[in-house]
């Protein structure tokens, strides 16, 4: 072990003591209970233990990032954003946390820290961290195993934008490591998800999923683009033709179909789709 492990490991296992970081362990929303590292900063700052307030600090920063989900050009964006955007004095762009300034040291504690918690969301965001500014894979082996045992929870819990924020990013981070093998896995569990948010009528979140497993690359799911056809098809059956916003809905359920046969090579059915989908724009004055 080098002296940096040492230091992160030594530096654990005191703040694993403390009952702060004991609480902390068992969150369900970090950013919600940070309230509980903040003061046990406070209160290492007192005893004059640098070292602890130091890695405190960096464990507020790590969760101060926050998982957003947005769409673009038709696919779904899951990534980690800075709480807070400025500029400074000169008109610099300024972030807070600014992930791309994560010091060496830093993603060594991280690293500790993902191996020792037991925590899934905490090693997701761990995972995550070490993924998105080093390409570790198994990392984001980590993160993805992570996020999806987290998914599942707060889909279990009914929590549909937590499970969907969670489950999206896994999607992102397999796209991004170009893994066939995670994309696989995901798209079998989607299909489980999908079940049961329909058995539930929660087809605002069956969307979602069927956005996410659009956006993956072709050769993973030339064998499933016809079941989210038939889910999309089964998507208007939730909107109520006669809501002030149904035409939103169906532009989206229509946009996914639109994108499923553009990668089956069916031009024709994809433009009927397109049309269709300018009209809805068309009916709400957009």
């Amino acid at each position: 072990m080098t002296e940096e492990n040492s230091k992160s490991h030594s530096v654990l296992d005191e703040l694993s003591e403390r009952e702060g970081f004991k609480r902390f362990e068992k969150t369900t929303d970090p950013f919600s209970d940070l309230v509980c590292l903040r003061d046990l900063r406070a209160s290492v700052e007192k005893e004059g233990r640098k070292d602890l307030a130091e890695a405190l600090g960096w464990e507020i920063q790590a969760h101060e990032l926050m998982l957003r989900s947005w769409r673009h050009g038709g696919k779904n964006v899951h990534a980690l954003l800075p709480i807070s955007e400025g500029r400074d004095r000169e008109g610099r762009r300024v972030v807070a946390p600014d992930l791309q300034k994560f010091s060496p040291e830093m993603l060594l504690y991280f690293r500790t820290r993902s191996d020792r918690t037991v925590n899934p969301i905490l090693t997701a965001r761990f995972g995550d961290i070490l993924w998105t500014k080093q390409k570790d894979h198994k990392a984001a082996d980590k993160a993805i195993d992570a996020y999806l045992e987290s998914a599942a929870e707060f889909l279990d819990k009914g929590d549909y934008v937590e499970f969907t924020n969670r489950f999206g990013r896994a999607t992102s981070i397999a796209v991004e490591a170009n893994s066939a093998s995670w994309g696989q896995k995901l798209i079998e569990r989607a299909r489980s998800y999908l079940d049961r948010l329909a058995s539930k009528k929660e087809y605002r979140w069956v969307m979602e999923v069927l956005f996410d497993l659009v956006g993956f690359p072709k050769e993973w799911m030339k064998d499933h683009y016809d079941h989210v056809i038939e889910r999309a098809d089964r998507g208007y059956q939730w909107s109520n033709p006669k809501h002030p916003t149904a035409d939103l809905s169906f532009a989206d359920y229509l946009k996914i179909k639109e994108m499923a046969y553009k990668r089956q090579g069916s031009k024709a059915k994809a433009e009927h789709c397109r049309v269709q989908e300018a009209q809805c724009y068309e009916r709400l004055g957009l």
